[in-house]
């Protein structure tokens, strides 16, 4: 495990950091994709306003990436598909309504079975593909493209943020299921960490561990990036969410799709932070 020290930076120190303990929130009624999420992407629809759609089922393809594409979080009906100048794709909205969802081939525990061409299919066609994040560009990656490596940013140095560690407790062996799936995409797995966070993984083959240690932006993949594997002209790395590489745990484990996020609520105002 190596160990990084950021000196440089800033991290406000704002009233009301919430406490380490998970509530359970009211179930919400509407979900949404936003087109801003996804840098360059242009949908191909496949579905339209009044559609009744599944979880998992597919709403729109990436028209300049093959293969590449987005499902429902929830079970519903579309109600908007609204777009800005230029036709630009800003949001499609589901009104939340039933249970109904696909189920993607999985392996359930038997992480022995996993090899590149699975994982890349069932990520594809669940729409956890687009967790993925390319630098540079930011963008959705290819599907047949191969990574340098790969970050997990298993640390969040903004403000009031959601301790990685509790919400990775919750799903240690969907997240660890998750690590392994990565695995297959690259030789090298990245996962960077906080000095005090201890999360499932270390001493697993292609797995490496980070520390980070300091103020904002210790946090932030770019950091992780630039101090560890560099991008160029002609080398492209990959980074997803600790929260995201659970999901893909699940899926690969159940072959469920799992939009449930931790989030945080803080701050001066806040009664219960």
């Amino acid at each position: 495990m190596q160990k990084h020290i950021i000196k440089k930076g800033l991290s406000l120190p704002i009233k009301g950091n919430p406490y380490p303990t998970i509530n359970k929130a009211k179930a919400v009624s509407r979900v949404a994709l936003l087109g801003d999420d996804y840098n360059g992407m242009k949908p191909t629809l496949a579905v339209q306003v009044g559609d009744t759609v599944k979880k998992g089922q597919v709403v729109f393809e990436d028209k300049k990436t093959a293969g590449l594409k987005y499902t429902a979080p929830a079970a519903g009906t579309v109600i908007e598909i609204n777009r800005g100048a230029k036709r630009k794709f800003e949001s499609l909205i589901i009104e939340v309504d039933g249970d109904e969802e696909i189920t993607f081939e999985s392996v359930g525990h038997n992480w022995h079975d996993l090899n590149r061409d699975y994982v890349v299919n069932v990520m594809a066609e669940s729409g956890l593909w687009t967790t993925l994040r390319t630098r540079p560009f930011d963008k959705a990656p290819m599907l047949d493209s191969v990574p340098a490596s790969i970050f997990v940013t298993a640390i969040d140095t903004d403000p009031l943020s959601v301790n990685p560690e509790i919400a990775v407790a919750e799903k240690s062996e969907e997240f660890l299921m998750g690590l392994r799936a990565l695995s297959q995409l690259t030789d090298n797995v990245h996962v960077c960490v906080g000095p005090t966070v201890d999360i499932p993984g270390n001493g697993v083959d292609g797995i490496n561990f980070h520390v980070f240690e300091g103020p904002h932006p210790a946090g932030l993949p770019g950091t992780h990036i630039h101090m560890i594997d560099p991008v160029g002209p002609n080398k492209t790395v990959w980074h997803i969410g600790y929260q995201d590489v659970s999901a893909i745990g699940t899926l690969i484990s159940t072959g469920k799709l799992d939009s449930q996020r931790y989030i945080s609520i803080g701050g001066p105002a806040a009664k219960e932070p």
